[in-house]
């Protein structure tokens, strides 16, 4: 039998036969004289309207009057704690569209109610964050409203050489030049760089960032071939704006990583990451606590040892390709995917932790995050010889553990060198991080490095039977060499010193064995004795400092990092 199909809301149905009625809310077909067909029929417009009137109606013939009423009081206040039962019902299935509607018509009205406020205290988070990102715009308005840019710097063939022959008695012009060229410095190397040394601006760029991906997540968001490149490569892309420019490092079990930028000519500057892995436990593991870092970073400063994610998104639409295509160079126009594009983008997701047979049953899940510069494996094959480097590495990311165990009272159980990234940030020789621990006064130099602990997906509470110095132990193998007595990870071609490996050596006997913490096991009292210990040994080696000169620059001065007694 031969169907015709018509597109609803986005997604491909089988139109009804004679006799039927399609229900906007289900959109199953149902007959006419049954009870839901005449109730639909008696909201529908006769046929002599105008023809404007029944595109709008056709557009929206999926909502019914009592569903744009919820919608209008979700949108202004809480007035829906007075609905009724059944109509809270109703509310929670537009809020949560892919919910299971057997469920949510079991669900009492008190957890109704619970689910809404969800909702509702999302969107007061966001009109909140636009607001913050409004005055900050009309700040740097402001700011840049009397400073003017000469017409000549706006000329491609723009030469710094040509304007100084232009006029080289004219030291005022020269001048000028230099205060340009250094302003544009500044304003360009946080695009550049994307981390700088002040977390206002990691938090200025994350605004930004989540602004232009504009992700509404009651959409599918596939990954799909974008264009093929001059080496007929395949770039891929989420949605309209979200280009996966290529893979960075290799497909793993826990899922596949792209640097990202936007389509946007204005916006290719903004760089960032996309990880596609698929939906399970540890998956929910990470974006919660992920999620929970964020705001440690962005809303409250507490610590800038956390990577910062701006988004997620889901797709469990894959093989929808009736409106996806790509644009071939050759041609400079749009083409279909065909059957080749399409196993080669199989090819792609089977990659992915799991390989499924059947592609349908995947539901994908993109983490937008920032973009770091490598991670600790990468850092020690080309610094391994550098032990200033290396010993501001090894206290930046202990210290990244303990405001992870203060945020969230947990292990990370998986403080491998992969696990801890790096950002590039700008780096004059002078300057220190500010922390202040159990109420004392802590300093770590800035020499160009940021450290942050990553992949939150094996975290786990802590009890009275977690050892607490487990994710510590992990991470201090990676510091030393293989032919180590201390089983450790780096590779012998990539020598550490002498003088390094001896430091490593004291450190480590002198942090868990000389003072018995090798089987410590957690409780708040034991986590105290082992952070102050730990510090201490670590300001005896002059790996942290407890006081700096007067005229030096502190990064953070008015805000420094903190961690309280647990």
């Amino acid at each position: 039998m031969n169907y015709s199909y018509e597109f609803i809301d986005g997604k491909k149905y089988k139109k009804c036969e004679k006799g039927k009625i399609r229900n906007p809310i289900s959109k199953r077909c149902v007959n006419i004289n049954g009870e839901i067909g005449k109730n639909i029929l008696k909201n529908i417009k006769p046929k002599n309207e105008s023809k404007n009137e029944s595109k709008n109606e056709s557009k929206n013939e999926f909502k019914s009057e009592f569903k744009n009423e919820f919608k209008k009081k979700i949108k202004i206040d809480k007035n829906f704690r007075n609905l009724n039962h059944d109509m809270l019902k109703e509310l929670v299935k537009i809020l949560y569209p892919k919910g299971d509607i057997n469920k949510i018509n079991n669900i009492n009205k008190q957890n109704l109610i619970k689910l809404i406020d969800i909702k509702y205290k999302k969107q007061k988070e966001l009109e909140l964050e636009k607001q913050k990102e409004l005055e900050l715009e009309k700040q740097k308005e402001l700011k840049l409203k009397n400073y003017i840019i000469p017409d000549f710097l706006s000329n491609p063939n723009f030469n710094e050489k040509n304007i100084l022959i232009f006029n080289s008695s004219s030291n005022t012009l020269n001048k000028k030049v230099n205060i340009i060229k250094n302003f544009m410095k500044k304003k360009l190397y946080f695009f550049i760089n994307r981390v700088s040394i002040k977390i206002e601006d990691r938090i200025n760029y994350y605004y930004k960032i989540i602004k232009y991906l504009n992700l509404n997540t009651s959409k599918n968001f596939c990954i799909r071939v974008y264009k093929k490149d001059k080496n007929n490569n395949i770039i891929y892309r989420i949605g309209k704006n979200i280009i996966l420019k290529k893979q960075i490092g290799t497909a793993s079990a826990q899922g596949i990583v792209f640097l990202c930028s936007f389509r946007d000519v204005d916006k290719k500057i903004y760089k960032f990451c996309a990880k596609i892995t698929t939906i399970n436990d540890e998956l929910i593991n990470e974006l919660t606590i992920g999620n929970q870092l964020t705001d440690a970073v962005v809303k409250y400063k507490i610590c800038p040892h956390f990577p910062i994610i701006y988004n997620s998104a889901t797709c469990d639409d894959l093989l929808n390709f009736d409106r996806s295509n790509y644009l071939d160079n050759s041609t400079n126009s749009l083409k279909s995917q065909n059957t080749e594009d399409k196993l080669q983008l199989f090819e792609l997701i089977h990659k992915l932790p799991r390989n499924y047979i059947n592609p349908s049953n995947i539901t994908l899940v993109t983490i937008f995050s920032e973009l770091a510069n490598g991670d600790l494996k990468m850092f020690l094959h080309e610094h391994y010889n550098n032990d200033e480097l290396l010993i501001n590495a090894f206290t930046q990311i202990y210290l990244s553990l303990i405001f992870l165990y203060q945020e969230t009272k947990s292990l990370h159980n998986d403080a491998h060198w992969g696990n801890f990234l790096f950002h590039k940030i700008k780096n004059d020789n002078e300057g220190y991080f500010f922390y202040k621990i159990f109420n004392k006064n802590y300093y770590i130099k800035n020499i160009g490095y940021l450290w942050v602990c990553w992949d939150f997906g094996k975290i786990s509470k802590m009890t009275n039977k977690s050892f607490i110095v487990t994710d510590f132990i992990r991470i201090s193998r990676a510091f030393f060499n293989k032919s180590n007595s201390t089983q450790g990870w780096l590779e012998d071609i990539y020598q550490y010193s002498n003088q390094f490996t001896d430091i490593m050596n004291d450190l480590f006997y002198s942090i868990f064995y000389k003072n018995n913490l090798y089987n410590l096991l957690y409780s708040r009292d034991n986590l105290n004795l082992f952070i102050t210990q730990l510090l201490n040994i670590l300001v005896s080696k002059n790996f942290i400092l407890t006081s700096i000169d007067d005229e030096s620059k502190i990064i953070n001065k008015n805000k420094p990092y903190t961690i309280n007694l647990f």
